[in-house]
């Protein structure tokens, strides 16, 4: 009776008082699946899939394994294990133009920093936006200069505008070395200090 109780009220949107008599059921019938199952379904419909796994593992340390229905439980707890174990990848669902434009919004050192998040699929993806390197600032005050300087194999080739005012030796000679070897072949505008003077 309850159960039918239960299934109601969760499709009224009750949730708390749904949740109370599955927990009613569970506590006069430990032992039996139908509570937890029933418990499960509520939590699932409001997307608690933590709890539901906790109150899956509770039902089958308490429910017997010769329950014809432990088997039911069991199953159920994998799939909800797998279904927890995925992870959707929100930016990977997002159309390229709203992620060339998030990734525009980013410091340079936080762009350089999301080759790391995936090896693959979104550092391929990074490697390829233009739009992410097209302008380039490096200066003494962020890291973004060191940062950007590491990835230039990847990038070289998307920087239109190049503004080095670090004092960074290193950062210099990385630059300098991938300008020697014709890396940035759509550089429009380059601009550095001349009076600028190194740090050794």
């Amino acid at each position: 009776m309850l159960e039918h109780r239960v299934h109601a009220l969760s499709m009224k949107s009750k949730f708390e008082t749904a949740a109370q008599d599955t927990e009613t059921m569970i506590e006069y019938a430990p032992t039996l699946p139908q509570g937890y199952l029933c418990f499960v379904k509520l939590l699932t419909m409001q997307g608690k899939q933590a709890r539901a796994l906790k109150v899956y593992q509770e039902g089958l340390e308490n429910v017997p394994t010769n329950d014809p229905a432990y088997g039911q439980l069991l199953q159920a707890k994998k799939m909800a294990d797998e279904k927890n174990n995925q992870r959707f990848d929100l930016v990977s669902a997002l159309p390229l133009e709203v992620k060339e434009e998030i990734v525009v919004l980013l410091s340079e050192e936080e762009r350089v920093n999301l080759f790391d998040v995936s090896k693959i699929t979104w550092s391929r993806w990074l490697e390829n936006c233009r739009k992410a390197w097209k302008h380039i600032y490096n200066d003494d005050y962020n890291d973004g200069g060191i940062a950007v300087s590491q990835v230039l194999p990847k990038i070289a080739r998307h920087i239109i505008d190049l503004i080095i005012t670090t004092s960074e030796k290193d950062v210099w000679l990385k630059y300098l070395e991938h300008l020697q070897n014709g890396d940035f072949i759509n550089l429009k505008l380059f601009q550095f200090p001349v009076e600028k003077k190194f740090r050794l």
